[in-house]
């Protein structure tokens, strides 16, 4: 990997980590009105891929549209035209060069399915729990993929592309950043906050491994599913 390619990485999942900002709403909105943040959030999400990914299809369009005019009105119609799609992306999508990985072709569709795993996981099971998953896939998901990139030697048995330093860096950073977390906010803690940091941290970690599932789909709710049947049985 290069030295540029690396930074990229390192600089996507500082982005990806920040996802715990999600927490805000929860904690100070309460479920009500975090279900309507994240619900908007989740349509907003939505829109953006889709106008993203129709980027390529509105300038075959617009070129088709303006085929038939003079030469010098077409001219003029395709220079606006230019300098829509440059501020599309230097502005609006100017971010995305930073973030993206050479391969991704639908970098802001993450984004939706981190929203709405995480909606779910509210709905279903109730704030707490959605939490839990919230600190599973921003912080834990981050520290994987670095640890699991740059110090990731010993592959996992039932998935080759992981490795178990990326499952100790995933389990290590949420259940430390999630165990800090309760001692300030302890209301969440839905049975002994060291136990509970120490679950949640091996559960996501576990699911992230999985080699057939998509991560921001699953962890977020898959997380707070097990939290959730875990707490049935204390």
């Amino acid at each position: 990997m290069s030295k540029k390619d690396a930074l990229r990485e390192i600089y996507r999942k500082v982005i990806h980590a920040l996802g715990i900002l999600w927490l805000l709403p929860l904690i100070f909105l309460g479920e009500s009105l975090s279900l309507k943040v994240f619900a908007v959030s989740i349509i907003i999400a939505l829109f953006l891929h889709w106008y993203w990914d129709r980027r390529n299809l509105r300038e075959k369009y617009l070129k088709q549209m303006v085929a038939g005019l003079p030469v010098q009105q077409k001219r003029d119609f395709l220079k606006g035209t230019n300098q829509i799609k440059k501020f599309e992306e230097e502005v609006l999508f100017g971010f995305l060069k930073d973030v993206t990985r050479r391969k991704e072709k639908e970098p802001l569709l993450a984004t939706f399915y981190y929203l709405l795993s995480t909606f779910l996981a509210l709905v279903l099971l109730g704030v707490p729990f959605a939490i839990f998953g919230l600190f599973a896939i921003s912080i834990g998901d981050a520290a994987a993929t670095l640890v699991g990139k740059y110090v990731g030697r010993h592959k996992l048995l039932w998935n080759k592309e992981k490795s178990i330093e990326g499952w100790i860096g995933f389990f290590a950073a949420t259940a430390l950043s999630l165990f800090i977390f309760l001692q300030f906010m302890p209301q969440f803690a839905i049975f002994n906050p060291l136990w509970l940091a120490i679950a949640v941290g091996m559960t996501g970690a576990t699911i992230e491994t999985i080699p057939i599932v998509n991560d921001n789909t699953i962890i977020p709710l898959g997380t707070g599913l097990v939290l959730w049947l875990l707490s049935l049985l204390l």
